[in-house]
């Protein structure tokens, strides 16, 4: 069954309710079938952690435990961005929507996805009906949500209506083909010294107001009008009279009356300033007095590298770029990622093979590991894996108690930082009386195995491990041969016990 473990306080900091409100709110998902109380609720306060089964409302019975409780369920949805429930400071967030808020927004929400689309009309009629909110309450609510950056309306009969992402307040960014130009690749550190994705949405029209006066043309100053919207010349056309609206509570949303050309900030900076959208965004980090960092995005990795503990938790990732640099990260408790790895303790690459591993290469980095892994070499009782701390200096020597029960291979790169990696992996496993083997690849021009490779078949790669401690894929042993004894080293059986 698919169920759920939360507690109070995190109900709270999610939504924003207080303690009987989320009462009221169990009461009714409960009485209204979508989840099944498993106990009473423990008596533990505000930190106590309970357990709720989620069920299907048609019918109360609970769904199935799949990893993908939607679509494993063969259930209708619409999306829902993640970041409102995680994002629970921002003043977008669930926990600062009232009911009438998260109504329409929901309504919004549905629309679009029956539309196929985050542009798309609608007319007032529609949306309350759909909303279920009363006159005066949807226009506050409609109000609210664009103050807030959540949607972007203009028009009247029909609205015209963009859905946009929380963290700039302007509608869904359309790649370009230039990183850059993306709001999601900019990321802020915050005082604790992690890395999250910007927030230029923060709800200060002050900030915004001061932003489009400085990057008027000099000379020029804004007409300020009773609701505290801006009046200026258009950029977009020859103006003399001025014909465009902004408005700095709006997120900086903007309309010309003369040639009727619509936007958000970011749209109206690159016209003004006569710049790119990577200087634009860089502008409203600069208003909104943050310092942002730009980072490549996933699609760009060569390879992405999963750390993974015994259980298939993941711990942490590193991202391969071309240009050989790489980047860290962690899973953030809210979502998303945190750009910072100096946290955690020294870890394993395929930790979560482990198990099934009878032989174990440590090599220098993880291309390396995957290399070895890849060719499904076996040894006489389990899968063979690559297997590494990092870089040449990761290694930790609390790591080699991993393997305890396994043979090691240990494969150093061909170089000064190879060496000295090979020498700490040595002397922990030495210490722990771990079997291993040494195998080089420099005799043969290649720095490492993934080079080694590059020319050879696992065959090869078998055959200078050694036949007696691996076979092919499909099972059967190489020709017996004899082990070089260069290639062999024993901590813990003499070396009279293994045939030469």
């Amino acid at each position: 069954m698919a169920t759920v473990w939360v507690g109070q306080e995190r109900l709270t900091e999610l939504t924003g309710y207080t303690k009987n409100k989320i009462t009221q709110a169990i009461t009714s998902l409960n009485q209204n079938l979508y989840i099944q109380l498993v106990s009473h609720r423990k008596k533990r306060g505000e930190f106590g952690t309970n357990e709720y089964i989620l069920c299907n409302p048609k019918n109360g019975e609970p769904f199935a435990a799949t990893k993908d409780v939607i679509r494993g369920n063969g259930l209708p949805y619409f999306t829902f961005p993640a970041c409102l429930a995680t994002e629970h400071t921002a003043i977008w967030s669930l926990a600062k929507m009232t009911g009438s808020h998260l109504k329409l927004y929901i309504a919004l929400l549905w629309l679009a996805n029956r539309a196929r689309s985050n542009e798309f009309n609608c007319t007032a009629v529609e949306l309350r009906r759909v909303s279920r909110l009363a006159r005066p309450t949807f226009a506050k609510s409609l109000e609210t949500l664009q103050e807030r950056g959540l949607v972007c309306i203009t028009g009247e009969k029909p609205y015209s209506v963009h859905l946009c992402d929380p963290y700039t307040g302007e509608p869904i960014h359309e790649e370009t083909g230039i990183d850059e130009d993306s709001p999601a690749n900019y990321y802020v550190t915050t005082e604790d010294g992690r890395s999250r994705r910007f927030n230029a949405n923060t709800g200060n029209a002050e900030q915004i107001e001061q932003l489009i006066r400085a990057s008027l043309p000099d000379g020029e100053e804004p007409i300020v009008q009773r609701n505290g919207d801006l009046k200026i010349l258009c950029p977009f056309h020859p103006d003399r009279n001025p014909s465009c609206s902004v408005s700095p509570r709006k997120q900086g949303c903007f309309h010309c009356f003369g040639c009727e050309t619509s936007g958000c900030l970011s749209t109206l900076i690159m016209q003004l300033r006569q710049a790119p959208k990577s200087e634009a965004i860089q502008q409203i980090a600069g208003a909104r007095g943050a310092k942002i960092e730009y980072r490549q995005p996933d699609k760009n990795a060569v390879a992405i590298y999963s750390y993974q503990n015994e259980n298939r938790k993941l711990l942490k990732q590193v991202l391969r770029y071309p240009n050989k640099s790489f980047l860290q990260r962690q899973p953030a408790r809210e979502g998303g990622w945190i750009w910072d790895v100096s946290d955690l303790p020294p870890m394993l690459y395929n930790m979560d093979l482990l198990e099934i591993a009878h032989t174990v290469c440590i090599t220098e980095g993880e291309k390396d590991a995957a290399t070895v892994t890849e060719p499904h070499l076996q040894g006489r009782y389990g899968l063979i894996i690559g297997m590494t701390s990092g870089g040449a200096e990761s290694w930790d020597n609390q790591l080699a108690k991993h393997l305890h029960g396994k043979r090691v291979i240990l494969m150093p790169d061909a170089d000064a930082a190879g060496a000295k990696f090979a020498e700490s992996v040595k002397a922990s496993l030495e210490a722990e009386r771990i079997k291993y083997r040494v195998v080089t690849f420099d005799d043969v021009g290649a720095k490492d195995v993934s080079e080694f490779m590059e020319n050879h078949t696992a065959e090869d790669l078998l055959n200078r491990i050694s036949p007696d401690w691996v076979e092919m894929p499909d099972g059967q042993y190489l020709e017996e041969g004899r082990v070089s004894p260069e290639l062999l080293v024993s901590a813990d059986v003499p070396m009279e016990d293994i045939t030469i």
